[in-house]
């Protein structure tokens, strides 16, 4: 996968295929560069991802193209929009549309269990305790139906199950709404007065082609539709045909593409789902010895979610320490908003365990997915590392021709980098230009834990900037490294564009501008109990239109 493709997955506002989720993870552990777009689990927590965000002022195109990239983990926040005629597009086919009512009780809860046994654990969970509402609606066209059968609110986010089948056989398990393939495929809301809200289509688990399985998919709304009376619409126009955007590798077949006209309208509300929210104040705060006070200020109890609030602030020495080591070029680096971004990012991964000592839920691990903890049972705050970037004055000098003849070792605070092959191959897009390679073994020293974003330049001038960096960085390998040995080992491969063949017997300079480093806590991790309370199940029997 290239990394313009990873990255317009990621702007994707399709929920994305199984295969396309496992491209993307597989790159991701591939490519420096991309692997920061990907942090996981990170959008399970809202309070911690508004702290990882700059505090400085950047330009409108650097902010547009920043959002763009971490799409994938924002909220929705479109405005309402007065409905649009699509008379023209109806037209293409006759359709049946049904509206029906939703409803919930516990003896259908296996049931509902079963629409959403697709890796999503939480909602499972959430369907066992009643949240879900079963609902019957379909419409048919072209002897293609699309049925909705559970909706799931959970403010501001509604998951729902559905299906695309012909033939009691599912013919497109992987819909898009508003995507690059099917930009006539829209969700919206309407509320009780008329009033049109576009919502976004978030990620999603699809079924089997050719099964009864259903398909997932994750619909974020705007803010502040939690006390109206809510209509869900799946207006289709486009079902089947070849995915663009599917990984070249993988294998996968695709039923005919048929245009025509489906829409299923489901009523439903987040009366439950708010009626159900429980908030624990927490208020505790721990000073690290780098200067960073983290504080825990709640946890919240949603139908799908347990949620910690969090904020943090550093001292003036930690401030400090981020800028002492400033790089060559900063006078024009410092100019760089992509540097100041990274510059102003901290992260912090905390755990949660259980009454045994296990971990239940980990901001480093995508497949901890609390979901509602059982209220009553207690659980432990535990902080395991945190992690921050500071400017970098690391400088490696080298000549391509010396590379080429053998292996270049340069040994620099502690650290050992392996220049092992550099070699140039032709621009595959722009004709008489060649590209160059360069091949680096590392062993870091903790706390340093990587460097992500290098440039190229010679005694006088930069001359590349933010190369491409690829790495085979394993994540769990690197933290037990880090915590038994003090080291992290990995490769990088470093590609220049547009390579100046006059450069072979010059000496250029490879810059790592920004470090990023960890420090892990081990045996003196910060802990704390957090003492659920145990209260009244909320009421789930009622019709979640009501």
């Amino acid at each position: 996968m290239k990394c313009s493709h990873f990255i317009s997955l990621l702007d994707e506002e399709s929920p994305l295929t199984n295969q396309e989720i496992t491209a993307l993870e597989a790159h991701a552990a591939a490519c420096e560069s991309c692997s920061v777009l990907l942090e996981p689990g990170e959008e399970r927590d809202e309070w911690d991802l508004m702290t990882q965000l700059p505090d400085v002022n950047v330009s409108e195109s650097f902010t547009n193209d920043v959002m763009a990239q971490i799409h994938a983990i924002n909220k929705a926040s479109t405005k309402p929009k007065r409905m649009r005629s699509n008379m023209g597009l109806i037209a293409a086919g006759i359709a049946f549309a049904l509206v029906v009512g939703a409803t919930s009780s516990p003896a259908v809860a296996q049931m509902i269990k079963s629409f959403f046994a697709y890796g999503f654990d939480n909602l499972d969970r959430a369907a066992e305790m009643g949240f879900a509402d079963q609902v019957q609606a379909s419409a048919t066209d072209k002897g293609i139906t699309l049925s909705v059968h559970q909706v799931l609110p959970d403010s501001p986010i509604v998951y729902i199950t559905y299906q695309v089948s012909k033939d009691g056989q599912v013919y497109d398990p992987y819909l898009r709404f508003e995507g690059k393939r099917g930009k006539q495929n829209r969700l919206y809301v309407t509320d009780d007065q008329g009033m049109v809200y576009e919502a976004r289509a978030n990620g999603g688990s699809g079924g089997r082609m050719g099964s009864n399985d259903y398909s997932t998919v994750r619909v974020d709304m705007p803010y502040g539709l939690e006390g109206k009376q809510l209509t869900l619409h799946m207006e289709i126009q486009v079902v089947g045909g070849q995915d663009e955007y599917a990984s070249e590798s993988l294998n996968i077949s695709y039923n005919e593409k048929v245009e025509g006209h489906w829409k299923v309208s489901v009523p439903f509300s987040f009366g439950k789902s708010e009626h159900a929210k429980v908030h624990i104040p927490l208020n505790q705060s721990n000073k690290s010895p780098q200067g960073v006070t983290l504080n825990v200020n709640k946890l919240v109890l949603t139908p799908t979610e347990t949620i910690l609030g969090l904020s943090h602030e550093m001292t003036a020495e930690a401030k400090q320490r981020q800028i002492e080591h400033k790089p060559p070029f900063w006078s024009q680096l410092s100019r760089d908003e992509y540097i100041q971004y990274d510059l102003n990012t901290r992260r912090f991964l905390w755990q949660l365990l259980d009454d045994a000592g296990n971990v239940i839920s980990d901001t480093n691990t995508s497949e901890l997915l609390l979901g509602r903890w059982p209220q009553g049972k207690k659980l432990t705050f535990r902080l395991d590392y945190e992690e921050y970037n500071e400017l970098s004055d690391l400088t490696l000098t080298f000549r391509p021709a010396d590379v080429r003849q053998g292996m270049v070792i340069i040994k620099i605070n502690d650290h050992e980098f392996k220049l092992t092959s550099f070699k140039t191959e032709a621009d595959p897009r722009e004709s008489g230009k060649q590209n160059a390679v360069l091949e680096m073994d590392l062993i870091l020293k903790a706390p340093d834990y990587k460097f992500g974003a290098w440039m190229l330049a010679n005694e006088s001038d930069l001359l590349r900037e933010h190369l491409l960096v690829e790495s085979n960085r394993n994540e769990v390998e690197a933290h037990q490294s880090l915590q038994l040995a003090g080291t992290a080992r990995m490769k990088y491969t470093i590609r220049i564009p547009d390579y100046d063949p006059s450069w072979e017997d010059k000496k250029l300079k490879l810059i790592a501008p920004i470090v990023t480093k960890r420090y892990y806590y081990g045996d003196e991790a910060w802990t704390f109990p957090i003492e659920i309370p145990p209260t009244a199940v909320p009421n789930t029997t009622s019709n979640s239109s009501k």
